[in-house]
């Protein structure tokens, strides 16, 4: 039986960046949307890559690497990508590229701001990019991201090499069960929490019928300081200063803050009920499901009620269509959109098991198929799914 997790450190939302308007709007703050891992823009015209004021690339190596490297942008989604990096981390990462969903977001001006050795690193190569738009107006520049990739020797030529392989590469290792930590520091590392971490998400699986996989999970001081370790030196964060984030793919967590850091139970449960989403999976479903399992914004579920019940007596006529639809905007631990959703898949669990969890999870992507499928697997209308809800969240469980 799932007893409900706590400690549960605050998720920061990403969304996929097309225009112009939307990278300035995320400059900006703006909440975005929270999904374990973003999606690269296919079909997206060519990327230029310039090279920056005081790059020196007229001679070798340099040289040399940067041909690696504008080859490669032209291929990051191509058939071919994977062969511009590191044997090694082509067989450790299922897409090998750690940043792709992060960077290239459908941004076609580049520019190389520095190519030199990395410090520490004989043989080894830094790379820094600049990626942004500029408005042919006003000359305004808006920065989507400063970020960072290696080159190192490999079979007689220069190959890429993630940044997370160096910049953690003096990092504190830990193993507890199917997690394998690196920790910035050993404060962050409270070896019993992550034992009973560790055994939870274990009993999560059982119950829901499920493999844990191997998870690599990095932790630093501050999500700025993990986001930097991962090759990020500048990306949007709006104004929180910690937070997590699943890569699902990849089978990897990042959590960046100082407290309960090893235990980030939602971005465990992304990975860990990566199988129950599909193509027609919600977003906000997703993040309920991991809510309900896991907590969010520092608590376990149960204690996120409160503030969701406070909500609803200014709301009292909310719709399950309603928020599905336009979730209202996260203010501090209350995120209406994943609570309400973890309400649902509590609901579920309760009414019909892990399956009718399941159901639910494939019942989408538009808001009305969610609502409709809900109240199918409920055996409800749709009116008595949000009564149902509503009497959930007013009774405080």
């Amino acid at each position: 039986m799932l007893r409900y997790a706590c400690r549960s450190t605050l998720r920061v939302p990403v969304c996929r960046l097309v225009g112009f308007a939307l990278a300035a709007l995320l400059f900006f703050g703006v909440r975005t949307e929270c999904r374990a891992q973003t999606t690269v823009v296919s079909g997206a015209p060519p990327i230029r890559l310039a090279i920056g004021f005081g790059v020196d690339t007229n001679a070798n190596p340099a040289r040399e690497i940067l041909a690696l490297w504008r080859n490669y942008l032209q291929e990051t989604d191509g058939p071919r990508a994977n062969a511009f990096w590191a044997r090694a981390e082509q067989a450790m990462y299922p897409d090998v590229d750690l940043l792709r969903t992060f960077v290239y977001q459908g941004f076609t001006n580049f520019t190389l701001i520095h190519l030199g050795p990395s410090p520490g690193e004989p043989g080894v190569y830094e790379l820094r990019t600049f990626v942004g738009r500029a408005d042919s107006a006003t000359r305004d520049v808006y920065p989507l991201a400063v970020y960072a990739v290696y080159a190192v020797r490999e079979g007689g030529r220069w190959v890429l090499s993630n940044a997370l392989v160096h910049r953690t590469r003096a990092w504190y290792r830990y193993r507890v069960r199917h997690i394998a930590y690196a920790v910035s520091s050993p404060a962050l590392m409270d070896t019993l929490r992550a034992t009973r971490t560790a055994t939870y998400m274990d009993s999560v699986g059982t119950a829901f019928g499920v493999t844990v996989p191997e998870i690599s999970y990095y932790a630093a001081e501050s999500l700025s300081g993990i986001y930097a370790a991962l090759g990020l030196d500048f990306f949007p964060l709006a104004t929180d200063t910690a937070g997590g984030r699943a890569l699902v793919s990849q089978r990897m967590v990042l959590v960046g803050g100082t407290t309960n850091t090893e235990s980030n139970r939602h971005e465990l449960a992304h990975v860990v009920l990566a199988s129950l989403s599909t193509p027609r999976t919600h977003r906000l479903l997703a993040e309920g499901l991991a809510t309900w399992i896991g907590g969010s914004a520092g608590l376990p579920y149960t204690a996120l009620l409160p503030g969701l019940a406070a909500w609803l007596s200014a709301h009292p006529d909310a719709t399950l269509l309603g928020i599905l639809t336009n979730p209202p905007r996260r203010e501090g631990t209350l995120d209406v959109g994943y609570n309400v959703l973890a309400v649902i898949c509590a609901l579920a669990h309760e009414r019909g098991g892990v399956a009718a969890v399941r159901a639910i999870m494939d019942g989408g992507p538009a808001p009305e198929d969610v609502v409709r499928t809900i109240a199918r697997v409920f055996g409800l209308t749709p009116a008595q799914v949000d009564e149902l809800w509503r009497g959930r969240v007013r009774e405080g469980r």
